[in-house]
């Protein structure tokens, strides 16, 4: 029997039969897939919760995890960083993992499902970590400050991407 109004999906061989898809999907929904291996689940906002700019990325065996923050560098995706103006130039935030090949990005909008921010606080990208987030603003000169997301909890905030500024180095001030 199936669910009335429920989307189907082929069951999970290829002689299997058919499935209902868990959960209705409703306004600002998205059926979002979850690997070869799962049926796909209803996702709030493109996938990663709330409205957002997301895009689905077929990167092979990229390494990355929920809560990295990405850079593009040309031809593929890598962990941003605040130690350089390279490598701080992020692009979006990694809300699902789909498998080893699949992930999404989100560029902003509101994000939930992340961990280890500090709700209340701006979240900086992070000089030490390679795709990470910290809620401590950078000042050693030659790394970059760039506010990334608003946290409203500790696993869930509004990402804004703001421009980043390299950290100057002390000035000397000479009286004559």
């Amino acid at each position: 029997s199936f669910t009335a109004y429920s989307v189907l999906c082929a069951g999970t061989t290829s002689a299997g039969t058919f499935q209902n898809v868990v959960g209705v999907g409703t306004s600002g929904y998205v059926l979002t897939s979850n690997g070869a291996a799962a049926l796909p689940t209803w996702q709030a906002g493109g996938g990663g919760g709330g409205s957002s700019l997301s895009l689905a990325v077929v990167q092979v065996a990229h390494g990355f995890s929920v809560g990295n923050v990405l850079l593009y560098n040309g031809s593929a995706y890598a962990l941003a960083q605040g130690d350089s103006a390279v490598d701080a130039e992020s692009v979006g935030i990694v809300t699902v993992v789909t498998d080893a090949n699949d992930f999404t990005l989100v560029s902003g909008g509101y994000v939930t499902g992340m961990s280890g921010f500090t709700a209340g606080s701006a979240m900086f990208l992070d000089p030490a970590t390679p795709g990470g987030l910290t809620a401590v603003a950078p000042s050693t000169p030659g790394y970059v400050s760039k506010p990334f997301l608003i946290a409203d909890s500790t696993t869930s905030g509004f990402v804004v991407n703001m421009r980043g500024e390299v950290v100057p180095a002390a000035s000397t001030v000479h009286q004559t």
